[in-house]
Protein backbone atom coordinates (compact mmCIF):
# COMPACT_ATOMS: atom_id res chain seq x y z
CA UNK A 1 0.00 0.00 0.00
CA UNK A 2 2.97 2.27 0.94
CA UNK A 3 4.42 1.78 -2.90
CA UNK A 4 0.54 2.78 -4.15
CA UNK A 5 0.81 5.86 -2.19
CA UNK A 6 3.61 6.82 -3.14
CA UNK A 7 3.01 7.18 -6.96
CA UNK A 8 -0.60 8.47 -5.94
CA UNK A 9 -0.47 11.68 -7.77
CA UNK A 10 -3.94 14.40 -8.18
CA UNK A 11 -3.66 17.47 -10.20
CA UNK A 12 -3.10 20.65 -8.55
CA UNK A 13 -6.30 22.65 -8.80
CA UNK A 14 -4.61 25.61 -9.18
CA UNK A 15 -2.15 24.52 -11.53
CA UNK A 16 -2.99 21.75 -14.49
CA UNK A 17 0.92 21.70 -15.61
CA UNK A 18 1.54 20.03 -12.26
CA UNK A 19 0.51 16.58 -10.05
CA UNK A 20 0.31 17.08 -5.95
CA UNK A 21 1.23 13.76 -3.73
CA UNK A 22 -2.24 12.80 -2.75
CA UNK A 23 -1.41 11.79 0.30
CA UNK A 24 0.86 15.12 1.14
CA UNK A 25 -0.81 17.75 -0.86
CA UNK A 26 2.46 20.29 -0.30
CA UNK A 27 4.66 17.88 -2.03
CA UNK A 28 4.65 18.23 -5.81
CA UNK A 29 5.47 14.75 -7.54
CA UNK A 30 8.25 13.74 -9.20
CA UNK A 31 10.31 16.55 -8.08
CA UNK A 32 12.91 16.88 -5.27
CA UNK A 33 12.62 14.33 -2.93
CA UNK A 34 9.43 12.48 -4.53
CA UNK A 35 11.69 11.63 -7.64
CA UNK A 36 14.20 9.63 -5.70
CA UNK A 37 11.04 8.04 -3.65
CA UNK A 38 9.07 7.47 -6.98
CA UNK A 39 11.77 5.46 -8.76
CA UNK A 40 12.15 3.14 -5.63
CA UNK A 41 8.29 2.88 -5.90
CA UNK A 42 8.28 2.11 -9.61
CA UNK A 43 11.49 -0.60 -9.11
CA UNK A 44 9.50 -2.32 -6.04
CA UNK A 45 5.99 -2.41 -7.98
CA UNK A 46 8.01 -3.52 -11.36
CA UNK A 47 9.56 -6.17 -9.06
CA UNK A 48 7.91 -7.24 -6.40
CA UNK A 49 4.08 -6.39 -6.85
CA UNK A 50 4.05 -7.10 -10.34
CA UNK A 51 7.01 -9.61 -11.75
CA UNK A 52 7.72 -11.99 -9.11
CA UNK A 53 3.99 -12.78 -8.69
CA UNK A 54 3.79 -13.69 -12.47
CA UNK A 55 7.20 -15.27 -13.13
CA UNK A 56 6.94 -17.24 -10.24
CA UNK A 57 2.93 -18.22 -11.23
CA UNK A 58 4.29 -19.39 -14.78
CA UNK A 59 7.43 -20.94 -13.64
CA UNK A 60 5.56 -23.34 -11.13
CA UNK A 61 2.52 -23.86 -13.58
CA UNK A 62 5.50 -25.63 -15.51
CA UNK A 63 6.66 -27.46 -12.73
CA UNK A 64 3.59 -28.56 -11.58
CA UNK A 65 2.87 -29.79 -15.65
CA UNK A 66 5.86 -32.16 -14.85
CA UNK A 67 4.53 -33.10 -11.74
CA UNK A 68 7.50 -32.20 -9.75
CA UNK A 69 5.81 -29.57 -7.20
CA UNK A 70 6.80 -31.91 -4.51
CA UNK A 71 10.54 -32.19 -5.27
CA UNK A 72 12.41 -31.21 -1.95
CA UNK A 73 13.81 -28.05 -4.13
CA UNK A 74 10.56 -26.80 -5.59
CA UNK A 75 9.35 -26.89 -1.87
CA UNK A 76 12.28 -25.11 -0.05
CA UNK A 77 11.89 -22.64 -2.26
CA UNK A 78 8.16 -22.02 -3.49
CA UNK A 79 6.83 -23.95 -1.02
CA UNK A 80 5.07 -20.87 0.55
CA UNK A 81 3.09 -20.73 -2.61
CA UNK A 82 1.12 -23.58 -2.04
CA UNK A 83 1.93 -25.48 1.13
CA UNK A 84 -1.20 -26.97 2.41
CA UNK A 85 -3.22 -27.29 -0.89
CA UNK A 86 -4.19 -29.28 -2.82
CA UNK A 87 -2.41 -30.29 -6.26
CA UNK A 88 -5.45 -29.58 -8.43
CA UNK A 89 -5.48 -26.06 -6.58
CA UNK A 90 -1.76 -25.35 -5.95
CA UNK A 91 -2.47 -21.70 -7.64
CA UNK A 92 -4.74 -20.50 -5.26
CA UNK A 93 -2.81 -18.22 -3.28
CA UNK A 94 -2.56 -16.20 -6.55
CA UNK A 95 -6.18 -15.41 -6.29
CA UNK A 96 -5.54 -14.63 -2.61
CA UNK A 97 -2.97 -11.83 -3.35
CA UNK A 98 -5.44 -10.30 -6.29
CA UNK A 99 -7.57 -9.44 -3.98
CA UNK A 100 -5.28 -8.29 -1.68
CA UNK A 101 -3.73 -6.01 -4.43
CA UNK A 102 -7.84 -4.80 -4.89
CA UNK A 103 -8.08 -4.10 -1.56
CA UNK A 104 -5.37 -1.67 -1.67
CA UNK A 105 -5.87 -0.36 -4.57
CA UNK A 106 -9.44 0.71 -3.81
CA UNK A 107 -8.17 2.05 -0.19
CA UNK A 108 -5.49 4.50 -2.10
CA UNK A 109 -6.82 5.60 -5.54
CA UNK A 110 -10.77 5.89 -3.68
CA UNK A 111 -12.27 4.26 -6.88
CA UNK A 112 -15.71 5.34 -8.01
CA UNK A 113 -18.55 3.58 -5.88
CA UNK A 114 -19.63 1.58 -8.96
CA UNK A 115 -16.04 0.33 -10.15
CA UNK A 116 -16.09 -0.81 -6.32
CA UNK A 117 -19.44 -2.82 -6.15
CA UNK A 118 -18.50 -4.42 -9.55
CA UNK A 119 -14.78 -5.39 -9.17
CA UNK A 120 -16.05 -6.49 -5.54
CA UNK A 121 -18.90 -8.95 -7.56
CA UNK A 122 -16.77 -10.25 -9.48
CA UNK A 123 -14.01 -11.65 -6.63
CA UNK A 124 -16.18 -12.12 -4.50
CA UNK A 125 -17.68 -14.74 -6.93
CA UNK A 126 -14.70 -15.77 -8.48
CA UNK A 127 -12.93 -16.52 -4.77
CA UNK A 128 -16.32 -17.96 -3.56
CA UNK A 129 -16.85 -20.57 -6.18
CA UNK A 130 -13.46 -21.68 -6.34
CA UNK A 131 -13.05 -22.10 -2.58
CA UNK A 132 -16.88 -24.42 -2.71
CA UNK A 133 -16.53 -25.94 -5.61
CA UNK A 134 -12.90 -27.20 -5.55
CA UNK A 135 -12.36 -27.30 -1.78
CA UNK A 136 -8.60 -25.97 -2.18
CA UNK A 137 -6.75 -26.33 1.41
CA UNK A 138 -6.25 -29.54 2.56
CA UNK A 139 -7.78 -28.66 5.75
CA UNK A 140 -11.33 -28.84 5.92
CA UNK A 141 -12.01 -26.08 8.42
CA UNK A 142 -9.44 -23.99 7.01
CA UNK A 143 -12.19 -24.48 3.72
CA UNK A 144 -14.68 -23.55 5.97
CA UNK A 145 -13.32 -20.64 7.46
CA UNK A 146 -12.44 -19.03 4.03
CA UNK A 147 -16.10 -19.76 3.05
CA UNK A 148 -17.08 -18.11 6.04
CA UNK A 149 -14.76 -15.02 4.92
CA UNK A 150 -16.07 -15.13 0.98
CA UNK A 151 -20.01 -14.85 2.68
CA UNK A 152 -18.90 -12.00 4.98
CA UNK A 153 -17.78 -10.09 1.95
CA UNK A 154 -20.87 -10.83 0.34
CA UNK A 155 -22.57 -9.14 3.35
CA UNK A 156 -20.60 -6.05 3.38
CA UNK A 157 -21.61 -5.54 -0.03
CA UNK A 158 -25.33 -6.35 0.18
CA UNK A 159 -24.87 -3.38 3.08
CA UNK A 160 -22.61 -0.64 1.16
CA UNK A 161 -24.90 -1.20 -2.05
CA UNK A 162 -27.82 -0.46 0.07
CA UNK A 163 -26.61 2.33 2.26
CA UNK A 164 -26.46 4.04 -1.69
CA UNK A 165 -29.71 3.33 -2.91
CA UNK A 166 -32.54 0.30 -3.18
CA UNK A 167 -32.08 0.21 -6.60
CA UNK A 168 -31.67 -2.82 -9.17
CA UNK A 169 -28.31 -3.35 -8.78
CA UNK A 170 -29.18 -3.72 -4.69
CA UNK A 171 -31.38 -6.63 -5.56
CA UNK A 172 -29.32 -7.96 -7.87
CA UNK A 173 -26.45 -8.29 -5.14
CA UNK A 174 -28.63 -9.37 -2.71
CA UNK A 175 -29.62 -12.32 -5.04
CA UNK A 176 -25.91 -13.10 -5.72
CA UNK A 177 -25.28 -13.13 -2.59
CA UNK A 178 -28.36 -15.20 -1.26
CA UNK A 179 -27.26 -17.84 -4.36
CA UNK A 180 -23.76 -18.21 -2.77
CA UNK A 181 -24.84 -18.70 0.47
CA UNK A 182 -27.27 -21.63 -0.50
CA UNK A 183 -24.43 -23.15 -2.52
CA UNK A 184 -21.62 -22.60 0.48
CA UNK A 185 -24.01 -23.91 2.87
CA UNK A 186 -24.33 -27.16 0.94
CA UNK A 187 -21.03 -27.72 0.70
CA UNK A 188 -20.81 -27.40 4.60
CA UNK A 189 -23.63 -29.55 4.94
CA UNK A 190 -21.49 -32.21 2.42
CA UNK A 191 -18.57 -31.44 4.99
CA UNK A 192 -20.33 -32.00 7.85
CA UNK A 193 -22.09 -35.59 6.47
CA UNK A 194 -18.24 -36.48 5.66
CA UNK A 195 -19.22 -36.83 1.75
CA UNK A 196 -17.59 -35.09 -0.96
CA UNK A 197 -19.44 -32.81 -3.22
CA UNK A 198 -19.66 -34.06 -6.79
CA UNK A 199 -18.46 -31.77 -9.44
CA UNK A 200 -20.57 -29.90 -11.69
CA UNK A 201 -19.41 -31.79 -14.37
CA UNK A 202 -20.40 -35.84 -12.58
CA UNK A 203 -23.86 -33.50 -11.75
CA UNK A 204 -24.54 -32.96 -15.08
CA UNK A 205 -23.51 -36.11 -16.56
CA UNK A 206 -25.92 -38.08 -13.66
CA UNK A 207 -28.50 -35.51 -14.96
CA UNK A 208 -28.42 -36.47 -18.51
CA UNK A 209 -28.49 -40.04 -17.67
CA UNK A 210 -31.06 -40.19 -15.83
CA UNK A 211 -32.89 -37.96 -18.85
CA UNK A 212 -32.01 -40.21 -21.52
CA UNK A 213 -33.60 -43.29 -18.50
CA UNK A 214 -36.59 -41.70 -18.69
Amino acid sequence: MRTLQTLNCVEDPNNSARTLLQVELSRVCYKDEHLGAAIVAWIVLALFVVGYPITSFFFLLRVQRGKHLHDAKYIEKFGFLYRGIKEKAWWFRYITFIMNINVAVQTVFKLEVTYQILINIVLFLGNLAIVVLMWPYFNRYTNILFTAAGLARGAYLVVMVGLISRSVVFYVVLAVVVVSFIGALTRVLFFIMNRELPSPIVLWGRIRGRNNRI
